[in-house]
């Protein structure tokens, strides 16, 4: 639930909606009620991934810092190794709102720190992804996947958020998989450490 008595699932389908026409709708006052919260975010006030974060919170434990970005483990390790690298500069919303250089930076954190999960955990596939649809802080969610995933095969968003599989870390699950990670970040070329 965010603020305002909405839940997630409400206000990705009214996003949906006002996304599909391009122009906003005459929306009821329930419906403004809950988008509310959500362009709040939007517009950079209580956004959670404005810098500065907390390095361990609720919901994700630090990697290190990279060039342009953060990289954070995310508690929930249902499918071991998911990440996500949170742009730190300043709160932007998608990828236009870069200037072509950041947005390559970015990218080139994004790749690296791909690279380094691949290499550590040798998954099977892996996803990237850029969506802000419950956030919206531009954000790169990384997931390794596994043949004997819950969800192989297929996207790991088919359900509800309270559906899908939850497998949460404590600090020392995740400073130790976050520990395989940094000692190969550490060894990229041009990295400088900046960490917990």
């Amino acid at each position: 639930m965010i603020s305002g008595g909405a839940s997630v699932g409400e206000i990705v389908h009214l996003r949906r909606r006002l996304g599909r026409v391009g122009r906003p709708l005459d929306l009821d006052g329930r419906q403004q009620e809950m988008l509310a919260p959500w362009f709040e975010l939007q517009a950079g006030r209580g956004c959670p991934l404005c810098a500065p974060r907390p390095a361990i919170g609720e919901f994700t434990y630090l990697v290190c810092v990279l060039s342009m970005s953060s990289l954070y483990l995310v508690r929930n390790q249902a499918y071991r190794g998911s990440c996500v690298v949170v742009y730190d500069p300043a709160h932007v919303t998608r990828p236009s709102e870069l200037d072509p250089d950041s947005w390559r930076r970015l990218c080139d954190d994004v790749r690296s720190a791909e690279s380094v999960i691949s290499s550590v955990l040798r998954p099977d596939h892996v996803n990237v992804e850029f969506l802000g649809n419950t956030v919206p802080h531009l954000h790169a969610g990384i997931t390794p996947r596994y043949r004997s995933d819950p969800r192989w095969g297929g996207p790991i968003w088919t359900t509800s958020r309270e559906e899908m599989p939850q497998v949460p870390f404590t600090d020392a699950e995740c400073e130790e998989l976050a520990g395989l990670l940094r000692e190969r970040i550490l060894r990229l070329p041009n990295f400088r450490w900046s960490g917990p």
